[in-house]
C-alpha cells in the first residue's frame, strides 16, 4: 500500500466485558459493554469517536454493524450485540489495521513521520473495498463530475485528497485536504493527512 493514514487509535485485544451492565435506553453508555478490540478502561467517548471515523471511512451508519434501524434512536441499538457478520468482519480488520501498524513501527530506517494505516486507506469512503490501480484519474474525473451531487463536500474533498496523493501530487492533496476542513472542520481523516504532511490543520 503506497500510502497510508493517522490513525485513530492503537487497537490492542481484551477479555470482553460481560453484556447487561447498562440501564436500558442509555446513550452514551457509561461503560463498555462486550468489548473484544478496545483495551479495557477506554473511555466511552473515544470509542464513539473511533467509531464516527469508521462510518466516515466506510460511508455507512451505526446499521451497517450494529442491531438497529435507520432513524433509530440510539438508545434503542443493541451495540452489545454479535448478531451482524459486518460487526465480526469489523473486528477482524481493526485487529488487522493494528498488526499493520506494529509492522510499519518496525520497518527499518523508517521516516519518522506519524503515517499510519486506518480503514479508510482501502476503503476509501466505501463499504467494500475496491483496487484503484490505474484508475487514478479516471476516479478524479468522476469526481470532479458527481462533486456538486455531494451529500457531504468535505468527505469528497477528503477523497479527493487521497486522489491526489496517489498521484504524488502533494501540493494537490493538501489543497484538498484543506477544503475538506472548510466544510468540516472535524474530518479526522484530513487533519490527520494534514499533520503528516508538515501542515497545520
Amino acid at each position: 500500500m503506497p500510502f497510508a493514514f493517522v490513525a485513530v487509535l492503537s487497537l490492542l485485544v481484551v477479555v470482553p466485558v460481560g453484556a447487561g451492565a447498562q440501564p436500558p435506553g442509555k446513550w452514551p453508555p457509561d461503560s463498555l459493554v462486550n468489548t473484544q478490540v478496545f483495551p479495557k478502561g477506554t473511555p466511552v467517548a473515544q470509542v464513539v469517536g473511533t467509531m464516527r471515523g469508521f462510518a466516515l471511512g466506510l460511508d455507512v451508519r451505526c446499521q451497517f454493524c450494529h442491531v438497529g434501524q435507520e432513524g433509530q434512536p440510539l438508545p434503542q441499538f443493541d451495540f452489545a450485540s454479535d448478531e451482524k457478520r459486518e460487526k465480526r468482519i469489523a473486528r477482524e480488520m481493526m485487529r488487522m489495521v493494528a498488526d499493520i501498524n506494529r509492522r510499519l513501527d518496525s520497518l527499518p530506517q523508517r521516516d519518522p513521520s506519524p503515517i499510519r494505516v486506518t480503514c479508510a486507506s482501502c476503503h476509501r469512503g466505501m463499504s467494500r473495498p475496491a483496487a484503484l490501480t490505474g484508475l487514478e484519474s479516471d476516479l478524479l474525473a468522476l469526481l470532479d463530475s458527481n462533486h456538486t451531487f455531494a451529500p457531504r463536500p468535505g468527505a469528497m474533498h477528503a477523497i479527493r485528497g487521497n486522489m491526489h496523493l496517489l498521484l504524488r501530487d502533494t501540493a494537490a492533496a493538501i489543497a484538498a485536504f484543506r477544503r475538506a476542513l472548510q466544510h468540516d472542520s472535524t474530518n479526522v481523516e484530513a487533519r490527520g493527512w494534514l499533520r503528516a504532511l508538515g501542515q497545520r490543520p
